[in-house]
């Protein structure tokens, strides 16, 4: 997403986006669903430094959800 946003194709970007915060949502990732929706909001709305802020917060979440699904694999290996 952020090649997207570097190129100015926020429509795109808020596409992902909307994507990811169904996926997030689906699997209760309630605070990633959040941050992508914000994401998604900021694309839509054409604001460009807001979706770049939006994004980081969005990459935080999904980094942390990583590391939840990491450790929960190491508990059942």
């Amino acid at each position: 997403m952020r090649k997207l946003l570097q190129a100015d194709q926020l429509k795109e970007a808020g596409d992902k986006a909307h994507t990811l915060k169904g996926s997030a949502a689906n699997i209760s990732a309630n605070e990633l669903a959040m941050a992508a929706l914000e994401l998604e909001k900021s694309c839509k709305s054409d604001l460009k430094e807001d979706a770049e802020i939006a994004l980081e917060k969005t990459t935080e979440k999904l980094t942390l959800l990583c590391e939840d699904v990491a450790l929960l694999e190491k508990d059942f290996n």
